[in-house]
Formats: structure tokens, C-alpha cells, sequence
């Protein structure tokens, strides 16, 4: 099969014979179509590459915003806040009930770090099907 206009063109010639006529394979409309159309492509490209580097970062950073609270949360459960319970038996108590408020707040954040990191995942399987289309 022919490749290019010319060739396809030319076959078409032969068929018709010395009184048929080919249009242009060009015109204004054409021309000023296909412009477009490659800026508007190489406009899709670089943005699924700048949202690709943003994604990209964005995950970095909230893996980094995650590990950062469960080192808050690591803190919280080993140190005695200030407290000794060597000296003072109730001091276990209030450690243990001041804790459990401390550890609840940022294990709430945690969760949300967490569900972003997933939410994100989806984003990032989206995002490698954008990246695909050629």
C-alpha cells in the first residue's frame, strides 16, 4: 500500500487518467489544523510530565510527612512527659491517660496521611495510563 500522498496520488492518477485531477494535499484549513494540533500535543505532553513531577513529589513528601508523625507518636509512647514513675507509682497512670490522648491526636493525622498515600496510588495508576498515550 502506498505511504505518502504523492504515491497514493499518483496510483489514483493512473485510474483516473489524463482528464481526472487530484486536490492538494494541502490546504490553509489543513495546514492550520495540523499547527494546532501538534501544539496542542506537545501543551498535553508537558503537562503530564509537570503533573507526573508533581505527583511524584507530592508522594516523596507525604511519605516523609508520615514517617515524621509516627516518630512523634514513637516519641510520645517512650518518653514519661516529664513525669517519673520510679518515684511515684501514680505517675504510671497519668503517663499512660496522657498518652493515650497524645497518641490518639496524631494517630488521626497519621490516618490521613495514610489515606492520601492510597488516594494517591489510584492517582498514580491513572496517571500511568495519561502517561502511555503516544
Amino acid at each position: 500500500m502506498a505511504k505518502t500522498w504523492g504515491d497514493v496520488s499518483k496510483a489514483a492518477m493512473q485510474i483516473l487518467g489524463p482528464q481526472g485531477k487530484i486536490p492538494p494535499d494541502t490546504s490553509s484549513g489543513l495546514t492550520k489544523a495540523a499547527a494546532a494540533s501538534q501544539k496542542s500535543w506537545a501543551e498535553f505532553q508537558a503537562a503530564r510530565k509537570s503533573l507526573k513531577d508533581a505527583l511524584d513529589t507530592n508522594k516523596e513528601q507525604t511519605a516523609n510527612h508520615l514517617g515524621a508523625l509516627q516518630a512523634i507518636v514513637d516519641d510520645i509512647n517512650t518518653d514519661n512527659l516529664g513525669l517519673d514513675p520510679k518515684k511515684n507509682r501514680e505517675d504510671v497512670k497519668k503517663i499512660a491517660a496522657a498518652r493515650k490522648l497524645l497518641v490518639g491526636y496524631w494517630n488521626d493525622h497519621l490516618q490521613l496521611d495514610e489515606k492520601q498515600i492510597n488516594d494517591l496510588k489510584k492517582v498514580d495508576a491513572a496517571l500511568k495510563i495519561i502517561m502511555d498515550v503516544e
